[in-house]
């Protein structure tokens, strides 16, 4: 979600700046928060509770497949049909809406 919020606000028109951007902006942030709890479902490891040690596996692999999905394969899908310009901006959707409905607003008043 961060990345593509990155993506949408960059400033470049093309996918692959945006991309670039994104990454650049939130990549160390992304990839520094999958480290650290990567790092404490490594610690549950070494429990002797067969739930705890099992809990270890879920929190590896979800954030394993997190990053990996986060960090490569939307970069890569981003690049390729990822939106250029103004599309996926909502600010620029809402701000057309408020001049649709303005402008019919005052042709059915008059």
């Amino acid at each position: 979600v961060h990345l593509c919020h990155a993506y949408i606000d960059s400033h470049s028109n093309d996918k692959l700046n945006r991309t670039r951007d994104a990454l650049a902006k939130m990549g160390f942030s992304i990839l520094g928060g999958a480290v650290t709890t990567f790092g404490d479902g490594c610690m549950l490891f070494f429990c002797t509770l067969i739930f705890f040690f099992k809990f270890a596996w879920i929190v590896t692999a979800t954030i394993f497949f997190a990053v990996l999905w986060s960090l490569i394969f939307l970069p890569s899908i981003l690049m390729i049909i990822g939106p250029q310009g103004d599309t996926g901006n909502l600010k620029v959707y809402i701000r057309q809406a408020t001049r649709w409905y303005q402008q019919r607003k005052m042709s059915g008043s008059k």
